[in-house]
């Protein structure tokens, strides 16, 4: 036989299953006993011990009773109250790939740097991107630290992340705002200039009310990831991109659904990227997001000669080694090309 895998054999006691690997290049055969009597049986003892193979077993005999699955349990409720729902989704997702390969019994305290180097190394060949296995990744190590912080594990474990291409961050050109902002309704264009002059997220600009605004100087207090507050100057473009606004009894920018009708209570994120999509079909742009825009304003900012920290505060970044990277994708005059095309 060439391949590896399971297969029947005679013997003088009768048919046997048996499986094959490779190990230290040598095809190497073992019999799996008088008690294995199906292939299905033989195939998911094989399975085991390739999976025991490729990741390192994992010991099941140790004092520390946290399994994977109490993790995973324990951490999204206590964070359920702090996250969005798309990012407890994500944790979960990314709990389950790691319990769907170690199984939901593994015991925590046995996912040490070295076991998750080599699943992460499993995952690539399973075909996941890089960026895939990362976010995996970095939510594991959330949960980790987590149970480490609350003593339900010794120590968490150093989680090495995979080396990637880091992309410079994009931004649109003068050129592609002004064919943006052109393409959009009135009521749109407000909404992207807002965005532009402001470097926040979907998320924040729909969450922001008339009660966060302060007039002297113009302000906005904004609350971003991990509800984090952070204080946003409103320069004159995006004061004029709130001009015309509804009394200010409620949300900050009601832009409404012209093609429904309804109003901004029912308006969604997704939404806002839906809007931004057609938007930007209708100016023939290609491969640019919504997010872009908040890009665009970290670029300008860092080009216009704005200290990096000053930039890490108005955008909220955690780190200020997120916000040096713009300093990659900086064009000397995008500031007053911005100016004229808006």
């Amino acid at each position: 036989m060439t391949n590896m895998g399971v297969f029947r054999r005679k013997t003088k006691s009768g048919y046997r299953w048996y499986g094959q690997w490779w190990k230290e290049g040598r095809r190497v055969t073992r019999s799996f006993g008088p008690k294995i009597k199906t292939r299905a049986q033989a195939q998911k003892v094989w399975d085991q011990a390739e999976h025991n193979r490729i990741m390192g077993k994992l010991g099941v005999l140790d004092s520390s009773p946290l399994t994977l699955e109490q993790l995973k349990t324990k951490f999204l409720e206590t964070k359920a109250a702090h996250l969005a729902p798309k990012s407890l989704d994500r944790y979960d997702v990314s709990l389950r790939m790691l319990a769907k390969d170690f199984g939901d019994g593994a015991r925590v305290k046995h996912l040490t740097s070295r076991v998750l180097s080599r699943w992460a190394s499993h995952r690539l060949q399973e075909g996941v991107s890089p960026a895939g296995v990362n976010c995996d990744l970095r939510h594991i190590r959330a949960a980790l630290n987590w149970a480490a912080h609350h003593d339900l594990m010794e120590k968490a474990p150093h989680v090495e992340m995979v080396l990637t291409t880091k992309p410079l961050p994009r931004h649109l050109t003068p050129e592609q705002l002004d064919a943006l902002l052109s393409a959009s309704p009135p009521e749109r264009r407000r909404l992207w200039v807002f965005l532009i002059w402001t470097a926040c997220r979907r998320s924040e600009a729909r969450s922001l009310r008339w009660e966060h605004v302060e007039w002297n100087p113009p302000a906005a207090t904004i609350t971003g990831k991990g509800s984090k507050e952070r204080k946003v100057p409103l320069l004159p473009l995006a004061v004029a991109a709130m001009a015309g606004l509804p009394a200010p009894d409620g949300p900050i920018c009601p832009w409404p659904r012209q093609d429904i009708g309804s109003v901004w209570p029912e308006v969604t994120v997704d939404i806002f990227t839906r809007w931004f999509q057609k938007d930007r079909r209708a100016a023939k742009l290609s491969g640019v997001r919504l997010h872009d825009l908040r890009h665009t304003a970290i670029t300008y900012m860092i080009s216009r000669g704005v200290k990096p920290r000053v930039v890490q505060e108005i955008a909220g970044h955690e780190s200020i080694v997120t916000t040096e990277g713009y300093s990659r994708a900086v064009v000397t005059d995008l500031y007053e090309q911005m100016m004229e095309g808006l």
